[in-house]
């Protein structure tokens, strides 16, 4: 069941609402295993390098819109994936929606602080990055956070609901704006956990993976009242972008 069907507008777009829904660059907390939320750190040489391949990859497309969240490694991810648009580029619009998960206490901190605990509960034994894949496909999205705000000492980290809610409204609002447009391509960049709470709320049985890749793009199409998942977590306008600029 699509969550997000309730919501919208009784607005016919000229055309369909593409949203290209692409995750930010690696930052230095995905590099030295820190929980990062909303918290911020900046791209990575690497990270910058990926946003700038996307942008690449993504080049022709043509946006009529585009949005991030106001974290400074997803504005810097997108801002870089506009600069190598080959067409004229709209304005970028900042929605706190789409932040990444708030982990309360947890911000900053070794991600086996927060990731430990739900290692032994789940019966993986200390915490080991190799086995993230393992506990997230065990878990849903929800029993995930919920676990998460749960553990936090400081009663501070948001629960799913919280997440869904204002993940919803976020995404809402694009289609609703970009549906007055006339319809067309969107670029919407986030963050991992997010993109997985809006995914998760379109469609629970076929988006429960367990990542959502740096500066992977997910295509979702809006047809009047009907949503179609048409990519999920694709490398490959990143792919093609490393490659131009490795020649």
């Amino acid at each position: 069941m699509c969550l997000f069907i309730t919501f919208l507008p009784d607005k016919e777009a000229a055309q369909p609402v593409v949203i290209y829904l692409v995750r930010h660059g690696k930052t230095w907390f995905n590099t030295t295993g820190q929980v990062q939320g909303w918290s911020d750190t900046p791209l990575t040489e690497e990270g910058q390098l990926q946003a700038d391949a996307v942008g690449i990859g993504l080049k022709d497309v043509e946006f009529i819109a585009a949005y991030t969240s106001d974290l400074g490694r997803v504005r810097e991810t997108a801002a870089r994936i506009l600069a190598e648009n080959a067409h004229d580029t709209p304005e970028l619009f900042e929605l706190t929606g789409l932040r990444e998960w708030n982990f309360g206490g947890y911000e900053g901190r070794n991600d086996a602080e927060m990731w430990g605990a739900l290692f032994d509960t789940h019966g993986l034994g200390e915490f080991n990055p190799a086995l993230m894949g393992e506990l997230l496909g065990s878990m849903t999205n929800q029993e995930l956070a919920d676990e998460i705000a749960a553990n936090d000492e400081l009663h501070a980290a948001e629960t799913y609901d919280e997440i869904a809610s204002r993940t919803e409204t976020a995404i809402n609002q694009i289609i609703e704006e970009c549906k007055a447009l006339g319809g067309g391509n969107v670029l919407v960049v986030s963050s991992g956990g997010a993109i997985r709470t809006i995914l998760n709320n379109i469609d629970p049985e076929r988006t429960q993976l367990d990542d959502v890749k740096n500066c992977s793009v997910t295509q979702i199409i809006i047809e009047g009242d009907h949503i179609t998942l048409a990519d999920i977590s694709n490398t490959s306008y990143l792919e093609t972008g490393l490659e131009a600029l490795n020649k």
